[in-house]
């Protein structure tokens, strides 16, 4: 069965947020939230994983009641699921504390709960950032309603209250034929794969012991295994004690653009490592970009933020606390904490910064060339190659019929992601794997009814599927139940 058509993306879809936000998106709308952009993210593409692939619920002043997102359609339409992948998660927020989704009464024109809401996988809504991932993709499935809108109505965790979306899809499935490994994972940046944290553990160790700063491409431990502990985790343990730490617990990462200084936008053409300062001035560090192949694929950073020392003024942040509300026993003991450089110290430092840079950049060459394969990376193999992937996984899934359970097992196979190799399967062939896959057992199937005494559920247990999903495939496939089927045939 080929994937349905995702509703959200018919013409004339409208998508709204009752209290505004950002959207990373050139137009500033949430257009983008009906895109499916974030697909790309997997591929070798030179894009910042964390740029123009969502929208926040962001506001300055805080909500005081539930946040909506609101999807119109032009027309009534039957659906029974929602596919929401989340945004960027940051330590200030981005996720739901609560979540529901509401339909709208054509009858009455009031919102109604949609009835038998089930989440999948389940959503964490401790109000907490934990090991959230980036785009990581829920399903929220209930019972079907007929309307012409949707929304989805929450309330947005963090210090600064928002959620952080990047795409909703709206769906309506036979879900005794959808495979829940088809549910996008959680894309790994194309710079994560190029520089692996785990490779550079040794680089970062040895410029933080020669200048006590640590470089770091910021966001990539949202990435990392969660078994890796390096002298990195010991330093960070200490982090929570600096100044710029409490600041992003405090204010949110807003801190960083307080005050007359604008904090420095690295740029496509700024190549050279910079001094970046921020918080009126009064904190400081080094950023430079990494390129690979001419393209910019992330940007290296020092930790900790460090406090300017030449120009340190005990009235100045005493003001800037009393300015943001923050009691100064607190404020002043976590200034205290933070390492303090003088811009000479820190312009030394960077000239140190290009020999980081070179070896981070040394090991995205050394990695270029692993990760799944795209048209892009095999440019001369094209149609032959994805052609030969497919027949490959074709056989695979022919051959071990009765064992497969997923597709995740074919991608794996394969070397692929399962994400990727389902695009390419169903780009190649017009049909999803699990589609294919289906088809193969009913035909076993067939086979089973027509030469063996096998009941229903013998044969249910030899694929690998319940009693319930072969009558329904089988159905679906040859118009008849197997009894039908049989007596069709025997005539």
């Amino acid at each position: 069965m080929n994937e349905p058509d995702n509703l959200a993306r018919e013409p004339d879809v409208k998508i709204t947020c009752s209290i505004g936000g950002r959207s990373s998106s050139p137009d500033g709308t949430l257009d983008l939230l009906k895109n499916d952009n974030v697909s790309r993210l997997n591929q070798d593409h030179p894009l910042h994983f964390w740029r123009g692939f969502h929208f926040n619920s962001f506001s300055l002043k805080k909500p005081d009641r539930p946040v909506h997102f609101t999807i119109r359609f032009p027309r009534s339409v039957l659906c029974n699921c929602i596919e929401m992948t989340m945004g960027f998660i940051r330590i200030d927020g981005g996720w739901w504390t609560s979540l529901d989704v509401e339909y709208l009464d054509e009858s009455s024109k009031r919102w109604r709960p949609a009835e038998d809401l089930e989440m999948d996988p389940s959503y964490p809504f401790q109000d907490e950032k934990l090991n959230r991932k980036p785009f990581t993709t829920y399903l929220l499935r209930f019972s079907a309603v007929q309307t012409k809108a949707l929304r989805l109505v929450g309330r947005p965790g963090g210090v600064d209250e928002f959620v952080c979306l990047s795409q909703l899809a709206v769906f309506h499935r036979d879900f005794s034929l959808w495979d829940r490994t088809e549910l996008p994972a959680p894309p790994i940046p194309h710079g994560v794969r190029l520089i692996p944290p785990d490779k550079t553990a040794a680089i970062t160790d040895m410029f933080a012991t020669a200048t006590g700063l640590e470089p770091r491409i910021h966001y990539f431990d949202l990435f990392r295994e969660s078994g890796y502990v390096t002298q990195q985790e010991i330093r960070r343990s200490r982090r929570n004690m600096y100044l710029a730490n409490f600041l992003t617990k405090y204010l949110g990462y807003r801190w960083r653009y307080l005050g007359d200084e604008k904090i420095d936008v690295i740029s496509e053409s700024r190549f050279e490592p910079s001094i970046r300062r921020c918080f009126h001035g009064t904190l400081a560090n080094l950023i430079a970009p990494i390129r690979v192949n001419n393209h910019t694929v992330c940007y290296l950073e020092t930790f900790p933020y460090v406090v300017i020392e030449d120009e340190f003024d005990p009235a100045l942040h005493s003001q800037l606390a009393g300015q943001y509300k923050i009691p100064w026993d607190i404020y002043r003991k976590r200034l205290e904490c933070t390492p303090r450089m003088t811009l000479k110290k820190l312009e030394s430092i960077r000239l140190l910064f290009p020999r980081a840079v070179e070896l981070f950049t040394l090991v995205a060459y050394a990695n270029r060339d692993s990760g799944p394969p795209t048209q892009d990376r095999h440019p001369n193999r094209g149609y032959e190659y994805r052609s030969e992937v497919i027949e490959s996984a074709m056989r695979f899934m022919s051959r071990n019929l009765e064992n497969i359970v997923s597709i995740g097992e074919v991608a794996g196979h394969l070397r692929l992601t399962t994400p990727y190799f389902s695009s390419l399967f169903k780009r190649q062939t017009g049909k999803t794997p699990s589609a294919f896959l289906a088809q193969l057992k009913i035909e076993k199937a067939k086979e089973y009814f027509i030469h063996t005494n096998f009941s229903v559920l013998d044969v249910a247990v030899t694929l690998n599927c319940s009693r319930r999903q072969l009558l329904r495939l089988f159905k679906q496939h040859t118009g008849y139940c197997p009894r039908e089927y049989l007596q069709k045939i025997r005539t």
